[in-house]
């Protein structure tokens, strides 16, 4: 099942105990500017016991365009990876486990 962001704003909000939706969306962008603004800069950003943003360079590659069956080349471009740690793994098999004893009964 997904959760817009809508959704997951509110349910930010709430637990929280924020304002408003928009604080809420205020306060998420600012993570995400801050963790962007620092990928300029480096290479990596480490966040204990969650994981690790990381600049990668993906190399161009073949590939075929279903449309035009015509081989193309992509061009090179960076992406950010996340490398989950292993306390962030647990957790989120531990909700997995929730949710599963949830629906047998």
């Amino acid at each position: 099942e997904k959760m817009t962001e809508k959704e997951f704003l509110t349910l930010y909000k709430e637990r929280r105990n924020l304002k408003s939706i928009r604080e809420a969306k205020e306060r998420l962008d600012s993570f995400w500017k801050a963790l962007f603004d620092v990928l300029e800069e480096e290479e990596k950003v480490t966040i204990k016991d969650w994981g690790i943003f990381e600049k990668k360079e993906v190399k161009p590659r073949k590939i075929l365009n279903l449309a035009t069956r015509e081989m193309m080349i992509t061009e090179e471009k960076k992406v950010i990876k996340f490398k989950p740690r292993m306390k962030m793994i647990d957790k989120v098999n531990e909700l997995n486990t929730l949710i599963e004893e949830e629906y047998e009964h």
